[in-house]
């Protein structure tokens, strides 16, 4: 591996570490986990989603997005509804 790819992949581990500080420095005042903090801001960026691809979005596997929705979902900061285009599956908005 070249010296500039090491450099590279060391300022991306550092920006990941500093991403997940600001987390939760921002989340735990709101009595939210970071987690939950960034699938507010996606459900707000991107507007209602399946739990799958919320799980894919957050980088996160299905029962973890699942306990994220259920935490939200008791706060009452979100709710889920039937996905008008399959009413199997529901979504988080």
């Amino acid at each position: 591996m070249s010296r500039t790819s090491e450099r590279l992949l060391a300022a991306i581990a550092r920006l990941g570490v500093v991403t997940k500080e600001d987390a939760r420095r921002t989340a735990l005042p709101l009595g939210l986990a970071p987690t939950q903090a960034e699938a507010l801001v996606l459900l707000r960026l991107r507007g209602p989603m399946r739990a799958g691809a919320l799980a894919d979005a957050l980088a996160v596997r299905a029962p973890t997005v699942t306990d994220v929705l259920a935490g939200l979902e008791s706060k009452e900061l979100i709710e889920r509804v039937s996905d008008p285009e399959d009413g199997r599956a529901s979504l988080a908005r």
